[in-house]
C-alpha cells in the first residue's frame, strides 16, 4: 500500500449546532491526517458526531473553525461517498446508479457488470430503484463509490443492511480499494469491518479518543 501522501487532513475542526439555547459540540477539535493507501475505522456510538464529520470531510456542511485539506478537491474523480441514508436517485436504474459518478465525470472506462458481480447485484441492473430492497440498494450505492476508483472514499455505515455475506464483500471491496490507493475511511459499528481496516479511531461527544 502507498502511503506518499496525505490525501485528508483536518485541523482543528470544530462544528457546534444550537439546540434551544444549548450548543451542542457535534465535532469539538478534532484534527486527523488519512493517508493514500490506507482505510481507517471510525468508531463510536450515535449521536458522537461521526456521520457530522464525514459531512465536514465531503463539504456538506462547513466547520465553525479549523482547516480541512483535500488535495484534490471534491469532484467525483477524487471524492466519493456512500451517506448513511444511500442517496440513490430514484428516477435511475440500479446500473444507472452505480455509473452515475462516470458519466458525470465522462469517463466510459468503467466495468458496472464486474463490479456489480462482486457485490451481487449483476441482475439488478435494469431495476428501478423501488424495486429492490434496502440491502441491495445499499450495495449498489457502494458500487458507486467505488467505481472511478477515488482518491477520498467515505463509507457512513455502509454494511448496516447487509447479512454477514454481503458485509463480508463490501469490507473486502473497501479493503482493495486502499491496497490500490485511495484513502478510505469507513463509518461503522460492524467489528469485522474494523478487523480488515489499517486503523481504528474512536469519537465520543466530538472528540476523536482511542487511536490504534
Amino acid at each position: 500500500m502507498s502511503r506518499s501522501g496525505a490525501a485528508v487532513r483536518l485541523v482543528d475542526v470544530v462544528k457546534t449546532h444550537r439546540r434551544g439555547s444549548e450548543v451542542i459540540h457535534a465535532v469539538d477539535g478534532v484534527t486527523l491526517t488519512m493517508r493514500a493507501g490506507e482505510m481507517v475505522a471510525l468508531v463510536g456510538p450515535s449521536g458522537s458526531g461521526k456521520s457530522t464529520l464525514a459531512d465536514l470531510i465531503a463539504g456538506w456542511q462547513q466547520p465553525d473553525s479549523g482547516e480541512i485539506s483535500l488535495p484534490g478537491g471534491r469532484s467525483w474523480s477524487h471524492l466519493s461517498i456512500v451517506p448513511q441514508h444511500l442517496g440513490m436517485m430514484p428516477e435511475l436504474s440500479v446500473g444507472e446508479n452505480i455509473e452515475l459518478p462516470a458519466r458525470l465525470a465522462s469517463t466510459k472506462s468503467v466495468d458496472v457488470e464486474a463490479l456489480s458481480a462482486r457485490l451481487g447485484v449483476a441482475a439488478l441492473l435494469e431495476r428501478r430503484v423501488e424495486e429492490v430492497s434496502l440491502g441491495e440498494q445499499q450495495r449498489a450505492a457502494v458500487g458507486r463509490a467505488l467505481i472511478l476508483g477515488s482518491t477520498v472514499i467515505i463509507a457512513d455505515e455502509p454494511t448496516s443492511h447487509l447479512d454477514e455475506e454481503a458485509a463480508t464483500v463490501v469490507g473486502e471491496l473497501l479493503l482493495s480499494a486502499a491496497m490500490e490507493g485511495s484513502a478510505v475511511l469507513v463509518l461503522t459499528h460492524d467489528q469485522r469491518i474494523v478487523d480488515l481496516a489499517d486503523r481504528s479511531i474512536g469519537m465520543l461527544d466530538g472528540r476523536l479518543i482511542d487511536q490504534i
